[in-house]
């Protein structure tokens, strides 16, 4: 059995993504040997996963699993100054992530994911695509580097947890227009709420969040999107996002202002913000491919009332 530290360089990608603690320059795609010395690092590659990673933000998060009786991680890296913590499950079979890749297993890497996560009270918002580097001296790590690494199967997971809680998201759900409407529909809601927590933060760490997101959604879809599709949507939905964001953030900072002046009455000021927020739907719809009749139908209004949302150029600058 390979030692710890032999398994973790054996599976990181030969080029990866790294960045620094508090991300001053974003992330930064490297080689291997010169990403290894961030404090931050892209444990998993884009065609296969060989680590499960799970970020938990409170003290004493190095044993969580052994406190909330989840199956033990081969691996715990913690920032010595909160006691905050990335739990590593490392699977003995990596799971294949690639266009030609079987279904079943990336379902259940994702249920096993979500009930993990759960179970361990971690961040139910960490994509995991950039990881503690157990290497680097910020860090401090439970286990020793030198043992044999504790390897998991993904079906035994998935029997020792419960993911009685997980709801898969259903291609059948989807309006008529079909699978990239479902993908956006689902996915944008969670987009505006979670740009939010990357302000001040770079785009390429909004945009990793985004693909890993929509990646993981594409999963659930009985016949899925090619992954160049997947990665052309979250860019998309990825870039409108963030440029509206921060219009969005002193959009709501005045509505609530004026509420609270007028004692929470309904002003025309604040209609005309909704219809604006519909607008920019309408106009991040139609980037992903959706149709005017599916737009039309997902906001609640006229398909002539789409068309004059995207023929307005006061809104050119919003895609």
């Amino acid at each position: 059995m390979a030692a710890l530290s032999e398994a973790v360089l054996s599976t990181l990608p030969a080029s990866m993504r790294c960045a620094d603690v508090g991300f001053p320059n974003g992330s930064m795609l490297r080689r291997r040997d010169a990403a290894i010395s961030y404090p931050l690092i892209q444990y998993n590659s884009p065609w296969s996963a060989s680590w499960i990673v799970a970020d938990v933000d409170y003290p004493g998060a190095a044993y969580a699993a052994q406190d909330r009786g989840a199956p033990s991680p081969s691996v715990s890296v913690i920032n010595p100054k909160n006691g905050h913590a990335h739990l590593f499950w490392y699977l003995s079979r990596p799971v294949h992530l690639t266009d030609a890749a079987r279904l079943a297993p990336m379902r259940l890497l994702d249920r096993v994911r979500y009930a993990l996560t759960r179970q361990i009270g971690a961040d139910a918002n960490y994509t995991g695509l950039l990881a503690k580097n157990l290497f680097h001296p910020d860090w401090r790590v439970v286990q020793n580097l030198d043992a044999p690494v504790i390897g998991h199967d993904l079906h035994k997971l998935a029997d020792s947890l419960d993911m009685s809680g997980y709801r898969e998201p259903r291609a059948d759900t989807a309006i008529a227009e079909g699978r990239n409407v479902f993908m956006f529909d689902v996915g944008r809601r969670w987009a505006y709420e979670a740009v939010r927590e990357r302000r001040g933060d770079s785009f390429d760490l909004w945009l990793a969040d985004c693909t890993a997101y929509f990646e993981r959604l594409n999963v659930s879809l009985a016949d899925p999107l090619t992954m160049g599709e997947v990665r052309a949507i979250a860019k998309s939905t990825a870039k409108f996002c963030w440029r509206n964001d921060a219009q969005h953030a002193e959009r709501f900072r005045a509505r609530q202002s004026f509420k609270g002046r007028m004692g929470g009455k309904v002003s025309g000021a604040v209609r005309r913000a909704a219809s604006e927020d519909a607008r920019a739907s309408a106009r991040l719809m139609r980037a992903s491919g959706c149709t005017m009749a599916a737009i039309a139908a997902e906001l609640g209004v006229h398909r002539n009332t789409v068309s004059a949302w995207l023929s307005d150029p006061d809104l050119g600058n919003a895609q």
